[in-house]
């Protein structure tokens, strides 16, 4: 499986998931696929390398939200994604670099439950 589709399959989840919390979960589209124009017009409007795919803005515990960066192997986490993830847990949020789709979800129901300290 791509990145895409563990991502995917991870909004498939929460989508027909019973928690109603899960509808703030979002992506972060900085990996697509673009024309140079179009890369510097996003970039203008404030579009960064390495920030994480997804985001959960729902505090939990100690946490003020949670990043998920998805990787599928042989990828391999960016200097610019280590940058982001020493960025946001210095501001108190979970980040969390997962390999596949199941991880993600066992992930964020891990932080819901307040089990991420």
């Amino acid at each position: 499986m791509s990145e895409h589709d563990d991502q995917k399959a991870v909004f498939d989840w929460a989508k027909y998931s019973a928690n109603p919390v899960l509808e703030c979960l979002f992506a972060i589209p900085n990996a697509s696929k673009r024309t140079f124009a179009m890369t510097n017009w996003l970039k203008a409007e404030g579009m960064k390398s390495g920030v994480p795919d997804m985001c959960l803005p729902v505090a939990r515990g100690r946490f003020h939200g949670l990043f998920i960066e998805q990787k599928v192997k042989p990828n391999r986490q960016e200097p610019e994604q280590k940058q982001w993830e020493a960025r946001l847990t210095q501001q108190g949020y979970a980040y969390w670099l997962s390999w596949s789709a199941k991880e993600t979800i066992e992930v964020i129901e891990s932080y819901l439950a307040g089990r991420m300290e």
